[in-house]
């Protein structure tokens, strides 16, 4: 499975909504305005009133990245019932809540689900088990806010230059957007019902962070969650909240792990395919039996895959005359865009070709970089999700396992 939301992840954000002024244009505003306090605090008050609140609406990626663009949408619907009980849905790709007494998460494309105990009442977002606080900060915003004990003083913790426009006091039957900065750079957007004081939209931005992660030629990297339905204190029966997983679905051993579906293929097989090489040379996996193979999947976009690409060109030519082939498989890029990068990173690993990212998908690739050892027998020996972090070195530490395994077996 790709999950395109796992992706985006990085991706959070918006620059603006339509008419407003950009939050960080004052560099001299370091402490919300007045018009902000009060905003804040009927968004508190708000949040910390909620019985209950059934939304739907949608999710919007806007991202034009090196060259790559996309502009994908998908439905979001979510209930919430106080303190703590909440089912949000991506359609067709995550399932998520809390029954009052487990989370869980279901990745619904992979088919794989973990759970774990939910919190005692309300607590900070932050302090939620991974990756519930980070998973509906970029999904379901409308739920952080019910959930956290903190509400909108959570999200905005560490937060600067702090604008709300229009200001209510003028304009009262308009939406009121929150503009800051947050702690970590990105630039957010959240606007409110001008009655309600609930989230109808969020906004973020993260084009300046993936540009400082080595992503290059970023026109924006925009993420929108707008909500067309908020209804506040409905009545949620709480046999809603029940969950059992699919029959069929596996328990992942770490819900914290985007790869996780990549993870289980160690000790499996390698699926074949054949891609073409940067001269359209055709390379099939099965052909390559007898060599300790490296795969390492890709994207000129993603920040950690351009850092640590230069470790894997190191790795190519210390292991080329080993028996070893090593191949950067670039996911969903055309030809020429990825030509001028290598050139420009004098880069010279071999690099495949997976533009439709089938290939991605038959390794059940959903985080970038993600990288495998497959051993001389063809089995999977070893999966990296992100960038290992001892380097090349961790990478030849994993060949020679793999090479290794291969010797006994063929001893015995």
């Amino acid at each position: 499975m790709r999950n395109w939301l796992v992706t985006c992840m990085v991706l959070v954000g918006s620059l603006m909504l339509t008419g407003l002024v950009h939050a960080a244009d004052d560099k001299n505003e370091k402490e919300p305005t007045p018009a902000a306090r009060q905003l804040i605090q009927k968004v508190q008050a708000a949040y910390a009133q909620l019985q209950s609140v059934q939304v739907a609406g949608k999710i919007v990626a806007d991202l034009d990245v090196s060259g790559r663009k996309s502009d994908r949408s998908v439905d979001i619907t979510a209930i919430y019932k106080a303190p703590g009980l909440f089912r949000h849905e991506v359609k067709g790709e995550v399932l998520a809540g809390s029954t009052g007494k487990k989370l869980y998460i279901l990745d619904i494309k992979s088919n794989i689900y973990k759970t774990m105990d939910a919190p005692e009442g309300k607590v900070s977002y932050r302090m939620m088990p991974p990756p519930f606080g980070e998973m509906l900060e970029v999904q379901d915003p409308a739920m952080l806010l019910a959930l956290s004990a903190g509400s909108i003083g959570d999200v905005m913790e560490g937060a600067t230059f702090v604008k709300v426009a229009p200001d209510p006091a003028t304009d009262g039957d308009s939406p009121a957007t929150l503009m800051f900065t947050a702690s970590d750079g990105r630039i957010i957007n959240l606007a409110f019902d001008a009655k309600t004081s609930l989230l109808r939209q969020a906004r973020y931005d993260m084009s300046d962070l993936l540009r400082k992660r080595g992503a290059e030629k970023v026109i924006k990297a925009l993420i929108t969650i707008s909500y067309d339905q908020v209804k506040p204190d409905v009545a949620i029966e709480a046999t809603q909240f029940a969950w059992m997983p699919p029959a069929t679905a596996q328990a992942a051993t770490d819900a914290n792990d985007a790869g996780q579906a990549a993870v289980a293929l160690q000790g499996h097989p390698a699926p074949d395919f054949t891609l073409p090489d940067m001269d359209g040379k055709p390379v099939t996996l099965s052909s390559l039996k007898g060599n300790v193979v490296v795969l390492d999947f890709w994207a000129t976009w993603c920040g950690p895959c351009v850092m640590s690409l230069p470790e894997l060109d190191a790795l190519y030519q210390a292991r080329k005359d080993d028996a070893v082939r090593v191949f950067a498989v670039n996911a969903g890029e055309e030809k020429d865009q990825v030509a001028t990068f290598l050139k420009e990173k004098k880069l010279v690993v071999p690099v495949l070709l997976d533009t439709d990212q089938a290939v991605c998908d038959k390794f059940s690739v959903n985080a970038y970089p993600t990288s495998m050892i497959i051993g001389p027998d063809g089995m999977v020996t070893k999966v990296f999700v992100g960038a290992p972090r001892g380097g090349k070195a961790e990478w030849e530490q994993a060949i020679d396992q793999a090479a290794g395994k291969a010797k006994q077996a063929a001893a015995k």
